[in-house]
């Protein structure tokens, strides 16, 4: 199917006079995940993961994956049609501005779409294509213009986040953020991230996918906010909250209200993110009005409050409760290879019903990776009824899920084994388990880069020669995204120096998710949610240094018998103990009301080393 359309769209290409087209995974506010109206680059090429980007020319076509969807993108893209490029393999493929240069002929122009091009990766093209070949904002995405049947944007109706799990009203975030924009000499902020929109004004939607956001824009000045979005979509208790304080537009209109946006005579600069924010966006200002800097509402809503804090912490006792149960249950029904009939999906089915038991759940926060054996060393494998395996009891078995709640989002990963695991499969484990209770004992300075505990993770296999191609940690939402920057716990990557990386700050969330993945043997990776609090009572004051320290509110055990307890040293078995008696603890009263199984289960999971 996917010949048929990429020959369609290279019609497109011949009508704009273009030599290539570029279609990136994002939508026109730089989601991670998107709306179904949006996915148009898996429309194109058949891949579905969430981070990729495709390129057409008049000849060839390609598909650019970094290392958690190359075996992904692999199984799914059409190979006669599709040259995949594996972005962080050894050797390393070309670049997208390297392969264009080799394959179209000079003087060409590459089109790229400004609403669904950001205005830093539209920089990179242009420099690293040019003096040879031209790159060119082409209004209407030319995907659209072939997509026959795609999916409307969602019209489903907007709702208010109440106070009691926001813990901050809109009105003082709003203030808040013009404190922010006059420190930075700024007088009118352009939101373009949705979850951003949510947080500011205390609203949540379901436009996308596991994801509680709505489509829109919001601008924010000293005197004013304007809510670009669909009126259709809130009701009068939307209306209500947001009073006469929000000045409500249709969504189409936001391009054309900006070059109209009455400036300060004083203060003409507005504040956009390059990384984030769109070329049509930041086309519609005279450049020098423009003040490119991190929005300040970034760092306002990973900076989680009491409310939202306590939040966290009560949902994953819930979400603990659940997947505890989940656990049990596998144990139970996995015990004869020859009579287990449940698949990947099927499994993942009775973890969803065991959290849609649970008070104030919403739906889950991603789809699950639900994955046996080999499928564990795909790392954001997707399962799809009727072509998934059977789970195996003699294989190892990765889950990775979560969930939305009202007061908060949880995202969780325990690898498993129901039979006799390996000597290797003991090693490999033992070692991702190790890093990931190193950086959670890990103490650090106020603002210390995420990227500098990275190694704490991995050190473990590194000494083997083991290495996995993903981030370690990233921030996650307040029911909202499970994905949120601006933090990250992961490598250094290019171009970018410690005094540029955004510290570490008490109140944020973030994951600690080590792993590791033999590519058609097994998976293995430990993640669970932590936050940021101040270190109390240290032993020596440094200068007034402030210090912080990783609080860990996922509560699921660990499975005992994949440790090599001869491997870690005597803090790491009192670490895991002192784990398994706060699991014990905390989830086993709830758990023993509803199951007397899973509570047994538990407390032979919580057993000392």
């Amino acid at each position: 199917m996917t010949s048929s359309i990429v020959d369609l769209l290279r019609q497109e290409l011949k009508e704009q006079s273009l030599a290539a087209y570029i279609i990136a995974s994002e939508d026109s506010h730089y989601s991670e995940y998107i709306s179904d109206h949006d996915k148009r680059r898996a429309f194109i090429s058949g891949f579905t993961g969430s981070a990729g980007t495709a390129v057409v020319t008049l000849n060839s076509a390609a598909l650019w994956v970094d290392g958690r969807y190359w075996l992904q993108a692999q199984d799914q893209i059409d190979s006669s049609v599709w040259t995949l490029m594996r972005a962080g393999d050894t050797p390393a493929p070309p670049s997208i501005e390297d392969w264009l240069q080799k394959v179209c002929p000079t003087d060409s122009v590459v089109g790229i779409d400004p609403l669904r091009t950001s205005v830093d990766s539209f920089r990179v093209l242009v420099e690293k294509l040019k003096p040879a070949i031209s790159c060119l904002p082409i209004d209407g995405n030319l995907v659209d213009k072939i997509w026959k049947n795609q999916p409307p944007l969602s019209s489903d109706p907007i709702v208010v986040h109440p106070f009691k799990y926001s813990g901050q009203h809109s009105k003082e975030k709003i203030r808040v953020v013009r404190e922010e924009l006059i420190a930075s000499s700024c007088c009118a902020l352009v939101v373009s991230q949705l979850d951003e929109i949510c947080w500011l004004l205390n609203l949540r939607g379901s436009d996308i996918t596991f994801n509680p956001v709505f489509i829109s824009y919001c601008v924010v000045t000293l005197d004013e906010v304007r809510l670009f979005v669909n009126p259709s979509k809130l009701d009068d208790s939307v209306r209500s909250h947001l009073g006469d304080s929000v000045i409500l537009q249709p969504y189409e209109e936001l391009l054309e209200f900006l070059p109209s946006l009455d400036l300060d005579s004083q203060c003409k600069r507005v504040s956009i993110y390059p990384k984030t924010c769109n070329v049509a966006i930041h086309r519609a200002f005279v450049e020098g009005n423009v003040c490119e800097q991190l929005s300040p509402i970034s760092l306002l809503k990973a900076c989680k409050n009491q409310v939202e804090l306590d939040g966290m912490r009560k949902c994953h006792v819930r979400d603990g409760v659940a997947k505890t149960i989940w656990l049990s249950w596998m144990k139970k029904n996995m015990k004869d290879v020859s009579e287990c009939k449940y698949d990947e999906v099927d499994v993942a089915d009775v973890l969803e019903n065991e959290r849609r038991k649970q008070p104030l759940f919403m739906d889950l926060s991603f789809t699950s990776i639900s994955s046996t054996g080999s499928n564990g060393s795909i790392i954001h494998y997707s399962p799809q009824k009727g072509s998934c395996a059977v789970v195996d009891r003699n294989k190892l078995f990765l889950m990775d899920s979560g969930a939305q709640y009202r007061d908060g989002t949880t995202d969780v990963t325990r690898t498993f084994h129901l039979g006799t695991p390996s000597a290797k499969e003991i090693d490999c484990f033992t070692r991702v388990l190790r890093g990931h209770i190193g950086l959670a004992m890990a103490k650090f300075p106020e603002n210390v880069p995420g990227e500098i505990l990275d190694i704490l993770a991995r050190r473990h296999l590194w000494e083997v020669g083991l290495e996995y191609n993903h981030g370690t940690g990233h921030g996650v939402g307040s029911y909202l995204n499970v994905h949120e920057g601006p933090m990250r716990i992961g490598p250094l990557r290019e171009g970018r120096v410690p005094a540029k990386l955004v510290g570490l700050k008490p109140g944020m969330v973030v994951s600690n998710e080590p792993g590791f993945y033999e590519e058609g043997e097994f998976g293995v990776r430990v993640e669970s949610l932590v936050i940021i609090r101040r270190v109390v009572n240290s032993k020596y004051n440094f200068g007034n240094l402030k210090f912080l320290e990783f609080e860990t509110i996922t509560l699921v055990p660990i499975q005992l018998k994949l440790i090599d307890k001869s491997q870690l040293s005597p803090q790491e078995i009192d670490w895991i103990n002192r784990y398994h008696q706060k699991c014990l603890s905390e989830l086993g009263p709830s758990i023993l009301e509803v199951d007397e199984e899973a509570h047994q289960f538990l407390v032979e999971s919580c057993k000392p080393l």
